[in-house]
C-alpha cells in the first residue's frame, strides 16, 4: 500500500488494512433478449488495524463498474458468459490526505480481467483474446504477478515464497514488500 498511498505506510507503519465494501445505492439493472446488465456503485472503506484490534479509518474509495452477461439457453441448461467494463475508482473521502487512485485503478482492472473474469467464465486465466498466455506451464499467479509486481526476481523473492504456499494471497498482504510497485 506504501506505493499508493505513502501516507498510509508513515502513520500506520507495517499495519495491516481491512476493506469494508458496500453498496452506496441500489444497482441499476437492465434487462434485454438475450443480455442482462448491472451497473452498480459500491463504496470501498479502508482501514488500518491497530495493535489493540480496533479500526482506524483510511480512506473510502467509490467504484463504479458495468457487469453484464450474454445469456444462452438449450433445452436442458441456461448458461452465460460474464464481461466487466472497467472498473471507474474515485477518492471520496481521505483520512490520510489526498492521492490518486489511477494505479490502483489499473491494478484492479488488470486483475478482473486477466484472472477474475476468466475463471468465473470457467476459462484459463491469462488467456488474451482467444490466444494462450506466453507463460504456458505456469500458474495463473506465477503468470500474472510479475507484470503487476515488477518483474522477475530470484533468491528468497515472491516467486518461492509462491510456490511453498497455498495461501499466496495473504501472504501478499502481510508482507508489504511483496507489493512494492
Amino acid at each position: 500500500m506504501a506505493s499508493l498511498c505513502p501516507q498510509v505506510e508513515k502513520m500506520y507503519p507495517d499495519r495491516p488494512m481491512k476493506l469494508k465494501v458496500s453498496a452506496a445505492s441500489a444497482p441499476f439493472l437492465n434487462i434485454t433478449p438475450g443480455k442482462l446488465s448491472l451497473t452498480p456503485d459500491v463504496d470501498i472503506q479502508a482501514y488500518a488495524i491497530l495493535e489493540d484490534s480496533s479500526l482506524a479509518p483510511l480512506f473510502l474509495l467509490s467504484m463504479r463498474s458495468t457487469i453484464s452477461t450474454n445469456i444462452t439457453m438449450s433445452s436442458t441448461k441456461i448458461t452465460g458468459s460474464l464481461q466487466l467494463g472497467k472498473m471507474q475508482l474515485t477518492l471520496k473521502h481521505s483520512d490520510v490526505g489526498p492521492f490518486s487512485v489511477q494505479l490502483l485503478q489499473s491494478i484492479m482492472n488488470f486483475f478482473a480481467a486477466n484472472v477474475l473474469i476468466p475463471q468465473v467464465n470457467g476459462e484459463s486465466p491469462g488467456r488474451e483474446q482467444g490466444r494462450d498466455s506466453q507463460r504456458e506451464g505456469l500458474s495463473w499467479e506465477e503468470a500474472l504477478l510479475p507484470g503487476l509486481l515488477g518483474g522477475e526476481e530470484t533468491g528468497d523473492g515472491w516467486r518461492k515464497r509462491l510456490r511453498e504456499t497455498q495461501n499466496w494471497e495473504r501472504e501478499l498482504t502481510v508482507e508489504k514488500t511483496e507489493l512494492d510497485i
